[in-house]
């Protein structure tokens, strides 16, 4: 990884989308933090809407697929808090029939990748 370049990925489970030697994670299993520290990764156990990092501190957040199952406004708050002035942040939700008021709140803005999902990647704003 570049020096200087930093990377954290919220709620990977089991599977995370980026590379696992020296990217941050936060989780909330026990179990996918300890296989994700065997493969090199640093973890931290919390929540996605109080992250324990300082502000911008990462130059790429990533949280896919979470977003659907929490109150998107202190999630959103903590991913921008935590990202560096002209980094970038990505995230993608499942879309569903089911999706509630927070979920149709934000259907216009994400770009629909398959039947299922719905994806879109901002940069960070000063």
């Amino acid at each position: 990884m570049p020096a200087g370049l930093r990377r954290l990925e919220i709620g990977p489970g089991l599977r995370p989308r980026l590379p696992i030697a020296g990217t941050y994670f936060v989780e909330i299993s026990r179990s996918a933090l300890a296989r994700l520290v065997q493969h090199g990764g640093v973890v931290a156990q919390a929540t996605a809407a109080a992250l324990p990092f300082p502000d911008a501190a990462f130059n790429l957040v990533m949280a896919m697929d979470i977003i659907e199952h929490v109150d998107d406004e202190p999630v959103f708050r903590e991913l921008t808090r935590v990202l560096r002035p002209g980094g970038r942040w990505s995230c993608r939700r499942r879309c569903t029939r089911r999706a509630g008021p927070a979920s149709t709140r934000w259907s216009g803005t994400f770009a629909a990748t398959s039947r299922n999902s719905c994806s879109r990647s901002w940069p960070a704003t000063a």
